[in-house]
């Protein structure tokens, strides 16, 4: 009989390290400048060709809210560091084509064409909530016409009904003239000879 050898236990699967604030900020932005191609040179306020610091620093704030990254507008120090590796220095500024170029060589082809995919088919569903939504507005706005519509039909049949019924109410309303007549109409034949002059 053979001594048993000691069991070793499974090798356990490399955790990848998380990702620092810095990384995460540059990948982020890398990924949506890969989708939109005219996103930095928005941030260019003044018009040289050109992203500062400060315009980093004002532009980044609204984009980390909409990608679930609040916290990281807080950090002054993160935003400034990314930018300083991609260029810019504590206050210099980048041109926007090479400050594009840098971002865009840290995401894969195959990482682009996905992301375009991606933007595509949720602009795709954009529209298309868009078109149901104007198309909903206008079918209660033809409903709204409709019931407009026939309230203003059933006022007018309600205005020619009274119209109608004070016609029928004058005509058959008894004046001094018809009350005349009728006391004429009353009295016998004789009674009205007899007092006709002879």
């Amino acid at each position: 009989r053979q001594p048993s050898l000691p069991t070793v236990p499974p090798p356990r699967p490399a955790v990848p390290p998380p990702i620092q604030p810095d990384g995460l900020l540059r990948l982020a932005l890398a990924e949506q400048v890969a989708i939109d191609g005219d996103l930095l040179a928005s941030w260019d306020e003044d018009g040289d060709g050109s992203v500062s610091c400060a315009d980093f620093h004002r532009s980044l704030p609204p984009l980390l809210a909409q990608w679930g990254l609040p916290r990281l507008a807080a950090m002054g120090e993160v935003i400034d560091g990314v930018f300083e590796g991609l260029g810019g220095g504590r206050v210099g500024a980048v041109p926007v084509e090479e400050l594009r170029a840098r971002l865009l060589s840290e995401v894969s082809d195959e990482r682009k064409q996905k992301l375009l995919a991606e933007a595509a088919a949720a602009s795709k569903r954009r529209a298309r909530a868009k078109a149901s939504l104007a198309e909903e507005r206008q079918h209660a706005e033809g409903k709204q016409r409709a019931k407009a519509a026939r309230a203003q039909k059933a006022d007018a049949a309600r205005t020619k009904r009274q119209r109608q019924a004070t016609i029928v109410e004058e005509v058959t309303r008894p004046t001094a003239t018809t009350r005349a007549t009728r006391n004429l109409q009353d009295r016998p034949v004789r009674e009205i000879e007899h007092k006709q002059p002879a």
